[in-house]
């Protein structure tokens, strides 16, 4: 009896490991994106940076607005692609490889220039697309980007390379086909083990309401952690916090559920039998 328990509350533990780090894993690229590079380039985008009449930043020069058009979806996109690509080029051996930055901003504006005209309130004309064009194309932002990357990766010790690696593989689909694997392969042997069909349903339940809670307490650690070494008051790991809220809330519910069930199953087979009748 005291081994299966024993047995019982390591599989269990295992599961709230395994939820957490699936949390961990669907969450952290949003930490990266929105919390601090998002933030990072709005911090930085000053009017002074742009001469007024020369390229269409001039137009967005309201924090607001920068924020909005941030948001975008593709934005978003961007973001993750060249997050993605970078922290590939960083951690593999191979190298570097090409970026198409100017094509991809350009592209960007053509395409949104109506979006940006909206955020904005204030019209773009094609002497401005030409001219930001113009600055992009002669900038040669993506040759400066693959030196820099180039260089880093040069001066990059193991254990940083070894960091980016382990981001990669825990961003990874792979990472969550297995994860999902064991969880499930844990709650069968849970069932095995108590002898009961529906017992994993409160194993789960309390796998999801702990491993919501202590990813909460990760997020909001990370997050003053975040913002005293970079100096950006307005970082947010919200990216890590609510998806660990819902999850600790369906966690919950699940084990309330699971204990009413069971309590009028219990208050059924507690009843006494009905005489036959002779």
């Amino acid at each position: 009896m005291k081994l299966k328990k024993v047995l019982s509350s390591l599989l269990t533990f295992l599961n709230i490991l395994f939820i957490s780090l699936l949390i961990i894993g669907f969450s952290i690229k949003g930490i990266l994106v929105n919390g601090v590079i998002k933030e990072t380039i709005k911090s930085t985008i000053t009017i002074s940076n742009f001469k007024e009449g020369n390229e269409i930043p001039t137009v967005i020069t309201d924090n607001e607005e920068v924020n909005k058009l941030l948001q975008s979806k593709e934005i978003q996109d961007l973001m993750n692609k060249y997050l993605d690509k970078i922290i590939n080029n960083l951690s593999s051996d191979e190298e570097i490889d090409e970026y198409e930055i100017e094509k991809d901003v350009i592209n960007f504006i053509k395409e949104n220039r109506q979006e940006i005209e909206e955020i904005t309130g204030k019209e773009i004309t094609d002497e401005q697309i030409d001219k930001t064009i113009e600055l992009y194309e002669d900038n040669h932002i993506s040759h400066s980007v693959e030196r820099a990357l180039q260089e880093a990766k040069d001066n990059m010790t193991t254990k940083e390379k070894t960091v980016l690696k382990g981001y990669s593989f825990l961003t990874s689909i792979t990472l969550r086909i297995i994860l999902f694997i064991l969880i499930i392969i844990n709650l069968i042997l849970i069932s095995i083990i108590n002898k009961s069909i529906f017992i994993w349903i409160n194993k789960l339940g309390i796998s999801m309401l702990f491993s919501g809670v202590i990813n909460i307490l990760i997020g909001l650690i990370t997050g003053l952690i975040l913002r005293n070494s970079t100096g950006i008051k307005t970082i947010s790991t919200s990216s890590l916090i609510i998806p660990s809220i819902v999850v600790a809330i369906i966690g919950l519910i699940i084990i309330i559920v699971y204990k009413v069930v069971e309590n009028k199953r219990s208050d059924l087979n507690a009843l006494p039998e009905l005489p036959k009748e002779e």
